[in-house]
């Protein structure tokens, strides 16, 4: 783990974790092979019936979430609280990929952005259809939490 994202976990875990952002979680899960605990700081837009939808960034590169290629349960550590789940990817239904997208570009509108470094993007404003080719290459994790 990169040393920023030592120090995320350490936050979010801390009394201080109002500093990590209202849409920054953390979570936990047990690696389906290894069978060791993880735990992964991510940012996260709020879906429908209290679902929580991971946009993965650049998933060749990462392998955290190749873990939930079948539903598993995790550990969500969100605004101070634990909360209980189970976490899935959706990679390759087109209309469930899009409306993911949807939910994510609402809550992050920089996510489909003029290519520019971070501090100087600006949103793009999308079609229908952009919006559905943009979503054909993308990875989400969607964390369904257990009913209270």
């Amino acid at each position: 783990m990169n040393p920023a994202n030592h120090f995320s976990v350490a936050l979010l875990r801390s009394p201080l974790y109002r500093l990590a952002g209202k849409a920054t979680i953390l979570i936990t899960y047990k690696g389906r092979r290894s069978g060791r605990h993880y735990s992964v700081p991510v940012q996260y837009a709020a879906g429908p019936d209290r679902c929580m939808v991971v946009l993965v960034g650049r998933p060749d590169a990462k392998n955290w979430w190749r873990n939930f290629r079948r539903r598993r349960p995790v550990t969500v550590r969100s605004k101070g609280r634990d909360v209980e789940g189970n976490a899935h990817i959706v990679d390759s239904d087109p209309d469930l990929l899009y409306e993911l997208l949807r939910i994510y570009v609402a809550a992050f509108p920089k996510t489909l952005s003029d290519g520019r470094p971070a501090m100087r993007r600006k949103p793009l404003r999308s079609t229908e259809d952009e919006l559905r080719t943009a979503a054909a290459d993308k990875t989400f994790v969607v964390i369904e939490p257990d009913s209270a």
